[in-house]
């Protein structure tokens, strides 16, 4: 997945943790049992890069190919999300562990660059942290949940379109940081301390071509000119990501596991490093087999088995570009610049296992070509026909009535 973090620090003036409270400094519960004071955190958003897969031969995993710095529609931090908790196995602790607070902010809150003093009424103690941006504010359905809940939440929308334009990337935490702060609480004057990295839910599809015109010579037709024009992105992933990235490690065959044990926040790299090997699972990963292709079997509004057709998980699925009368020229698009890249679009995860990567549900890019036949000016109509080329339609009707003919003499 392409990937664009960005860090919410919490004072980041401040480089180290309180170790432990001193006993003064804990809040005083007030006459209703509530708590007066509270501790203080001081909020300030700011980008970095991040690692992208994008290349001629794209490596997967988290260091990809280089930095993608991103564009400022997908980096814009709107709104975001605070989500407190303990847990002594961070996201990955046991699925009822409570959720102490959830706090919401507008960009007005919490500038890039000017911060925000808040006030977070939490009994002293060392918390974990979620971050959920662009999301809006999610209280009122993660009302009453545990991190198992917040942790299975389907994220349907990842981002805003509108007449070509995109904005409002949905960001959650990516696990790369301690995620976690210490709560004494704090003064205005020496506010807690805490760093939080986030990346896009949704990966980005870009195509560059290695040149304009390519040279044909094919054994049949003759030789021709061929450039791209445009290109559509099948079996883009719709229904559904869950709002935060869980990995699995594969069988000593490579495979996906039919019920794997995941862990939260994890790596596409192995913890010792080397080539990406781990699956990122969605919520449909596991039902993706070969013997599922043709079945309904799925459920688009929820992870597990239901009565559906794998193509309702997508936009353009490949099930509709089998039909013979597919509408390409709908489906296509020529894409929008992005630096020397052609921007085609966006998706949610689509994952399977290594042996059903199978079209019916990988996410894979076609491409529309211009096809100019030696002799032929661009844009002007030809017909092929058992594998000769010819100007007109009557051409061909008559060069094959001569072949029939030819047939019926012998």
């Amino acid at each position: 997945m392409m990937k664009k973090l960005f860090v919410l620090s919490i004072l980041a003036a401040v480089s180290a943790l309180f170790a432990a409270c001193s006993e003064e400094s804990l809040p005083v519960p007030d006459e209703n049992g509530g708590e007066k004071g509270g501790a203080y955190m001081k909020l300030d958003i700011r980008g970095t890069r991040a690692a992208e897969t994008r290349a001629d031969r794209p490596t997967g995993g988290e260091p990809g190919d280089g930095h993608e710095e991103g564009f400022d529609y997908e980096n814009r931090i709107d709104n975001f999300m605070l989500i407190f908790y303990r847990g002594a196995e961070r996201s990955n602790s046991p699925a009822d562990t409570p959720v102490d607070k959830i706090m919401y902010f507008d960009r007005t809150d919490a500038a890039a660059g000017g911060g925000q003093l808040i006030r977070v009424n939490l009994p002293a103690g060392e918390y974990d942290l979620l971050v959920v941006a662009n999301a809006g504010d999610m209280r009122p359905a993660f009302w009453g949940m545990t991190l198992g809940g917040i942790r299975d939440f389907l994220i349907t929308r990842a981002w805003t379109e509108k007449g070509g334009s995109y904005s409002h990337f949905v960001m959650t935490s990516d696990g790369h940081t301690p995620d976690r702060v210490t709560l004494c609480g704090n003064p205005k004057e020496d506010p807690a301390d805490a760093v939080v990295e986030v990346e896009r839910v949704a990966a980005r599809i870009d195509y560059r071509a290695a040149r304009t015109e390519f040279a044909v010579d094919d054994p049949q037709y003759g030789r021709a000119k061929a450039a791209l024009t445009g290109a559509v992105i099948v079996n883009r992933m719709k229904a559904g990501s869950y709002l935060l990235k869980r990995v699995a490690s594969p069988d000593a065959g490579g495979r996906l596991p039919g019920n794997p044990a995941v862990g939260y926040l994890g790596d596409e790299l192995p913890r010792e490093g080397g080539v990406q090997r781990n699956y990122v699972v969605d919520p449909w990963s596991g039902l993706k087999t070969a013997a599922n292709a043709g079945r309904k079997v799925f459920n688009p509004l929820a992870p597990g088995e239901g009565t559906r057709p794998a193509s309702e998980l997508y936009d353009n699925p490949r099930a509709l570009f089998s039909r013979p009368a597919a509408d390409w020229e709908k489906a296509v698009t020529a894409g929008t610049p992005a630096g020397e890249w052609m921007r085609l679009g966006y998706t949610l995860e689509n994952t399977e296992s290594r042996e059903h990567q199978i079209d019916d549900y990988t996410t894979f890019v076609v491409f529309r070509v211009a096809y100019v036949p030696e002799g032929f000016e661009p844009g002007r109509t030809f017909y092929a026909c058992d594998g000769r080329i010819y100007p007109t339609r009557e051409a061909a009707a008559a060069a094959t009535l001569a072949e029939l003919n030819e047939g019926a003499i012998k």
